[in-house]
C-alpha cells in the first residue's frame, strides 16, 4: 500500500506527498497569493534536501478561464435531461463500501478496489435502478443520476442552489477536467520529476503486494 499525505501550509495553500521511504520528503505545494490586486496561484515541488527543482506561478483568472472553457458545456437545461435513473438503496450501499471514508482524524482509507471496479448500466433494471424527474433528484438518494445525453451516458447532478438547470458530464469530459486541473496545479511536472528519479509505480510496492483482481461488476 502507498499511503500519501495532504496538509495545510502556512500560506493557507496545500501540500501533497508520499509517506514511502523512497520519496521521503518530495511533495507538491499549491497556495494563493493577492499581488497588486490579483490573485496569483504558486505551486512548486520539493524534493529531499528542501530544494525546489520546479516552480510555477499561474493567474487565477487564466486559471479559471481554462477550467470554465471545460465545464462551461456541462450545464443545460433541466428540458433536455427530464428523466434520470438513480441508484436502488442496495446498488448505493455497494458503491458506498468502495468509496474513500475516513478511518480517523486525519487518515482517509481510499479502497484500491475503487479503480478497478464497474457499475453495470443496465438500467432497464428495476431492482438496480429508479427511473425519476431530474426535477426531483436531490430528494433521491445518492444525489446524482445517469442520463442518457447526446448519444453517452452522463452523470447528472443538480445546480446549487437548484435551478432550470442541471450539470450533465461523461466520464471523458470528467477525465479531461482531472488531466488539465492536474496540468495546472503541478501532478504532470511531480511524475515527471519521479521519473527523472528513477521511480516507477512498482518501486513503490512494499514486498508480496500484488495487483488486486479485477473486480466483477457491481
Amino acid at each position: 500500500m502507498v499511503t500519501l499525505f495532504l496538509a495545510p501550509t502556512k500560506d493557507q495553500g496545500l501540500s501533497f506527498g508520499f509517506t514511502h521511504p523512497k520519496l521521503a520528503g518530495i511533495h507538491l505545494t499549491v497556495y494563493s497569493v493577492v499581488e497588486n490586486r490579483r490573485t496569483r496561484i504558486h505551486s512548486h515541488l520539493t524534493d529531499g534536501k528542501g530544494i525546489h527543482p520546479w516552480t510555477q506561478v499561474i493567474d487565477s483568472e487564466f486559471y479559471s478561464s481554462i477550467l470554465q472553457r471545460l465545464t462551461s458545456r456541462w450545464v443545460v437545461p433541466i428540458s433536455r435531461v427530464p428523466r434520470c435513473w438513480v441508484m436502488r438503496s442496495r446498488l448505493a450501499r455497494k458503491v458506498a463500501r468502495l468509496s474513500p471514508r475516513p478511518v480517523g482524524e486525519r487518515t482517509v482509507d481510499f479502497p484500491v478496489e475503487l479503480y478497478h471496479a464497474r457499475i453495470r448500466l443496465n438500467l432497464a433494471n428495476p431492482f438496480r435502478w429508479k427511473r425519476i424527474n431530474t426535477g426531483s433528484l436531490p430528494q433521491e438518494a445518492p444525489g446524482y443520476g445517469v442520463a442518457p445525453y447526446r448519444g453517452t451516458v452522463r452523470w447528472v447532478f443538480t445546480t446549487s442552489p437548484p435551478s432550470d438547470k442541471v450539470i450533465c458530464f461523461s466520464d471523458r469530459q470528467f477525465s479531461k477536467f482531472q488531466d488539465q486541473l492536474g496540468r495546472l496545479i503541478g501532478f504532470d511536472a511531480l511524475a515527471e520529476y519521479l521519473e527523472t528519479k528513477g521511480f516507477e509505480p512498482k518501486d513503490l510496492k512494499p514486498p508480496g503486494m500484488t495487483r488486486p483482481k479485477r473486480q466483477p461488476p457491481l
